[in-house]
């Protein structure tokens, strides 16, 4: 989440009005994240989150994500709720940008990630991975390592100055990355980037999953790998095995793992490193326009990418 787009006070009013949600008391953006827009709106009858999407995608790719999260919400997954306009619309147009209206969850993103929590989230995982084993969502990804990669490599020179001495560590990770093919593997709709400032619990439950807008088709095993890197390695600065295992004990009881998969983790884990690298290069070193958003800097995932991944998926 970020704040890129800047909506006046006159404006908000409006977009409640449009959403017959009360009258307007107060709106903030918010600046975690990286993304898109992100409004937090108060109103007299409650809490909401207004999302501008910022990436040029079609409008029908975009409503495919609403109607994936209909189906989550139908079958349990505690998601944000798309809401309607008066008129009956699921989106709005504001400059030029497709906005859409959710409900807002109660709960804070994850902090402390203890065996229970990540227990608890790998059965929530693993239910949604099921609920969409062979499911199609194709849509213009931008949290894909080719797409980032290309992006960010136009300007090569520049590229190998801010990678400096890492540059050639890091090419030789992505060409071993390249060489792997993960389309056999298992597959339906993940996330994709499912962090743990992306899940909400409150009183040590999980109360809220959010965030599906780069949510695609793809093998599970790359929504597994941000698990293991950014909920366990970026947290402690190693793969604790203690974690690894309550993970994936709460996955497989929805969802078993095929061999395949496990032995495919490892690559999968140092391409999910350098998806998240590239992304923040691209965001921050790379002008991306103005914009109120956290800074991330991409040396924090450098030892992550380097890291040996030799670990018991049992």
């Amino acid at each position: 989440m970020a704040v890129y787009t800047k909506i006046e006070k006159s404006e908000m009013e409006e977009i409640v009005s449009r959403y017959g949600i009360g009258t307007l008391v107060e709106y903030s953006g918010i600046t975690k994240g990286i993304m898109n827009s992100n409004y937090l709106i108060k109103t007299e009858k409650g809490k909401y989150i207004l999302r501008i999407l910022e990436m040029e995608r079609d409008i029908e790719e975009e409503k495919k994500e609403l109607k994936f999260l209909e189906y989550l919400g139908e079958n349990s997954i505690p998601c944000p709720g798309v809401l309607m306009t008066e008129a009956g619309e699921d989106y709005i147009m504001l400059k030029g940008k497709m906005a859409s209206l959710f409900t807002f969850l109660n709960g804070k993103e994850v902090l402390d990630v203890n065996e229970e929590i990540i227990e608890k989230f790998g059965k929530l995982l693993g239910k949604m991975h099921f609920l969409s084993e062979n499911m199609k969502l194709d849509r213009d990804e931008k949290i894909e390592l080719e797409y980032l990669y290309n992006s960010i490599s136009k300007d090569e020179n520049k590229l190998k100055d801010i990678l400096a001495e890492n540059y050639a560590g890091i090419m030789q990770k992505l060409e071993n990355v390249k060489k792997c093919d993960f389309s056999k593997l298992p597959f339906g709709i993940i996330h994709n980037d499912i962090f743990p400032d992306n899940v909400f619990t409150e009183n040590g439950e999980i109360t809220g999953v959010i965030d599906f807008n780069d949510a695609m088709s793809a093998p599970f095993v790359h929504d597994i790998a941000i698990v293991l890197n950014f909920w366990i390695y970026n947290k402690f600065g190693v793969y604790s095995q203690n974690l690894v295992n309550s993970f994936f004990k709460g996955y497989r009881t929805v969802r078993n793992l095929k061999k395949e998969e496990i032995e495919m983790l490892p690559l999968a884990m140092d391409k999910a490193a350098l998806t998240f690298v590239f992304l923040r290069i691209k965001k921050f070193n790379f002008h991306d326009g103005d914009a109120e958003r956290e800074f991330k800097d991409y040396r924090d995932l450098l030892p992550m990418v380097f890291e040996n991944k030799n670990i018991e998926f049992c």
